[in-house]
């Protein structure tokens, strides 16, 4: 199998569990007499978390050097066997506890450098009529709370046609 890398530190043996977490920002609206719609607020930031044991008589030296990569600043590239690299920064190193003679237990933690685009959003939504503020930030993707505080209406008022409701703030606006 591959090592695990990060940087130019190679893992002597991969750690025992390897975990890859993706997620998404999700909210559930509730929709008056509607249900409910769930909004996708787009993907965040990979988390990697491994587990493992550095073992024999260079155990601890193995543990250190991968310390000494924790304590330099910036991010680097990530190798996780079986999936593509991508650039992360080192964020968390947990000694457990001491083992067993000759096995030094740990844990890190990596999470996902690189920037995530922002969604293009209009400048505006164009009611229909009747519409509610919650079905507009269903249908926009947009937070209902941004939406009240951005045009000052109440959460319960129906909208009338032809009615702009502001979806950002106005400095937010393409030049």
């Amino acid at each position: 199998m591959i090592p695990m890398q990060f940087k130019q530190y190679v893992w002597p043996v991969n750690p025992r569990e390897i975990t890859l977490r993706y997620e998404r920002t999700v909210k559930e609206l509730l929709l008056p007499m509607k249900g409910s719609r769930v909004q996708d607020l787009g993907r965040k930031r990979r988390v990697v978390t491994g587990k493992g044991t550095f073992s024999g008589e260079r155990a601890m030296e193995d543990f250190r050097k991968l310390a000494s990569v924790f304590q330099e600043e910036g991010s680097g590239v990530l190798w996780v066997p079986g999936f593509p690299s991508f650039s992360a920064v080192f964020s968390q190193l947990k000694l457990l506890s001491y083992g067993r003679e000759g096995e030094v237990p740990y844990e890190c933690t990596f999470l996902e450098e690189e920037d995530l685009p922002a969604p293009k959003t209009p400048d505006f939504y164009l009611c229909k009529g009747g519409e509610s503020l919650w079905e507009v930030a269903a249908k926009t993707g947009t937070v209902l709370e941004e939406l009240v505080e951005l045009n000052r209406l109440r959460q319960i008022q129906q909208l009338s046609a032809g009615e702009r409701i502001f979806l950002r703030k106005a400095e937010e606006y393409a030049v």
